[in-house]
């Protein structure tokens, strides 16, 4: 009989509790704002959700809507049909630089063909974010977030008809937003061949600029960023682009914001002979532009040996022998490569061993430092009386 009374006494109490927690919650709900019940209700759902605890410090998925510079800045690797504005393309990825590590985000499918595009990925929440592009594996950011290390400018290219090799139009952005602004680290040259080739080759004329290898990008300017080779071991002095050069067709080549020095090269190699032109001023690459050096053709006046290899049968032996660092050399007159005034077309043609062309000296005599020109050529050897190079930006 105890036993019934202690089971029933329970039960009143329970019943009396469950009662009371009614009427609390009653009084609870009339005091709350609307959002926080809804926030209630919303975080009472089933097992089956899953609810992501904002203290336990794990990588969450996350969207960044990234665009590039303005409009008719030369940045990424796709270019629209109107040939300025730049285009993200299927398969692109970005190096998310998150304070913690590098974490992957790839191009969305509904942003193929776009001027801004969407890429996911999975990183930490952070106060603010860097990323490169294109996807990076193993670069490293910084501790002051200024410079990602370990960003590689290749000096092998593949050539893309009207564009530039992607892995080769390296950019950067920073943001305290999941909204991010490409600025370029790079420029371009563009060079059109009116003839087929393999490779186009760009070379510096001394080892004093590097022109590709691996380095960092410094960002401590976010408007200006540009690659920085200080220190670096994997260094290069020329780039090659390859692949299909079809002709008429126009072709980038992604290049450091650098000046190289005089007598800097580019050269077409074609299935039967190289063409190279040879400048004998300075150049300058700017960061985001694309210089260009216009057209080039197999029977223009400006090649270094447009002939490749000349025959013997247009060799004159001036019966002269020169000493270059220690290596005896036979002064050859190629007399393919005159004109009919006997001059050669440019300072670097074969036949060329006075001044600019010129097959005789163009004085007349000379005492210490003091010149007696002949007769049109008075205004003797300087720049101005050689061939010049003038590039165009774009």
């Amino acid at each position: 009989m105890d036993k019934e009374k202690q089971k029933e006494s329970k039960k009143m109490c329970l019943t009396i509790n469950i009662e009371n927690l009614r009427i609390k919650m009653k009084k609870i709900f009339k005091t709350l704002p609307l959002a926080l019940i809804v926030m209630s209700i919303y975080s009472c759902t089933s097992d089956d959700e899953t609810v992501q605890d904002v203290n336990d410090n794990s990588s969450v998925v996350t969207t960044f809507t990234c665009t590039q510079e303005n409009e008719g800045t030369t940045t990424k690797a796709a270019m629209g049909p109107e040939g300025k504005t730049i285009l993200w393309e299927s398969g692109d990825a970005i190096s998310i630089f998150d304070g913690d590590g590098n974490n992957q985000f790839i191009l969305n499918a509904g942003s193929d063909g776009q001027k801004s595009g969407s890429f996911t990925g999975k990183c930490y929440e952070s106060e603010s974010y860097v990323a490169v592009y294109p996807y990076t594996e193993g670069a490293t950011l910084s501790y002051d977030r200024k410079s990602v290390s370990n960003i590689v400018l290749p000096d092998e290219q593949n050539a893309v008809a009207g564009g530039f090799d992607p892995k080769a139009a390296l950019m950067i952005a920073k943001s305290n937003t999941t909204t991010l602004q490409f600025k370029n680290a790079v420029g371009f040259i563009k060079v059109t061949p009116l003839f087929d080739c393999k490779k186009i080759i760009l070379r510096a004329a001394n080892k004093t600029q590097p022109l590709a290898g691996k380095g960092k990008i410094n960002i401590e300017d976010p408007n200006n960023p540009y690659i920085d080779f200080t220190g670096s071991k994997e260094l290069f002095y020329s780039i090659t682009l390859s692949g299909t050069i079809t002709n008429g067709s126009a072709y980038y080549i992604a290049v450091p914001a650098v000046t190289l020095v005089k007598n800097w090269t580019l050269t077409f190699v074609t299935e039967n002979q190289n063409y190279m032109r040879k400048v004998t001023q300075d150049i300058t690459f700017v960061r985001s532009k694309a210089l260009n050096l216009g057209t080039f053709a197999t029977d223009g006046d400006y090649w270094a040996g447009p002939r490749g290899i000349v025959d013997s049968s247009q060799e004159v032996d001036l019966g002269l022998t020169i000493t270059i660092k220690k290596k005896n050399y036979k002064v050859i007159f190629a007399k393919s490569n005159l004109t009919e005034d006997g001059l050669a077309a440019n300072e670097y043609a074969y036949g060329d061993y006075f001044a600019w062309g010129a097959t005789e000296p163009w004085y007349s005599s000379i005492s210490g430092n003091t010149f007696t020109w002949k007769e049109g050529h008075e205004s003797g050897y300087a720049d101005g009386t050689a061939p010049t190079f003038s590039p165009e930006y774009e």
